[in-house]
């Protein structure tokens, strides 16, 4: 997987300026990023295409596991107001301290993991209670015939493009027992967008 992301990253861009062109995946990208505050972490931040969707006054930590990715985010200008910091680090093994952050956000990058159950579970650790994570994802959609697609084109995404196309979100996040305040699914059910809250309990304050 990390291969195929290292030789990806000179080109993705490209490629999803065509997509988004012709969808509403930046007016999306837009309002999710409207509720990030505080000190971010942004996951499988990629070339970080969110950069100029943030609120002026934002912090914001990005991290990949993918060094040509990180590469590409550090070429491109960052807005005024808004400070970011790029780190190579595996999202399922975050290298950060319980309740680090303010917000999380992943856009697009949980198609990518291995084990998407244990990044959320990483997010969730490094998130501080009450912290939200922001979250634009692709599974599933609504329609019969479009998952069997889905799940034909699978082999041929994994093992080309590194992402898997047909994972059931709804089902992933409701085991990771967040509180949803906010869960819409476009294209035909297939674009999931997320705001969710980090409601676990402060271990500190619990012994207090």
């Amino acid at each position: 997987m990390h291969q195929i992301h290292e030789s990806l990253a000179s080109r993705i861009d490209e490629a999803f300026d065509k997509y988004e062109k012709t969808s509403r995946i930046p007016e999306y990208r837009r309002i999710l990023l409207s509720y990030a505050e505080g000190l971010v972490l942004e996951t499988g931040v990629g070339t970080s295409r969110n950069l100029l969707y943030y609120p002026y006054g934002t912090r914001v930590v990005g991290i990949d596991w993918s060094p040509a990715m990180i590469e590409v985010a550090l070429t491109k200008s960052k807005p005024m107001g808004v400070t970011v910091t790029y780190r190579v680090m595996d999202v399922e093994k975050l290298n950060f301290k319980d309740n680090s952050f303010d917000t999380i956000v992943d856009t697009f990058g949980l198609e990518y993991y291995l084990t998407p159950e244990k990044a959320l579970a990483e997010m969730r650790r490094v998130c501080k209670p009450g912290g939200k994570l922001l979250l634009l994802t692709s599974g599933v959609g609504q329609y019969d015939y479009l998952n069997f697609y889905l799940d034909f084109k699978t082999p041929y995404t994994v093992c080309k493009l590194g992402y898997f196309p047909n994972r059931r979100w709804d089902e992933i996040i409701k085991a990771q027992q967040f509180t949803i305040e906010r869960s819409e699914r476009k294209m035909n059910g297939t674009l999931y967008f997320y705001i969710l809250r980090n409601d676990k309990q402060d271990v500190a304050q619990s012994k207090a």
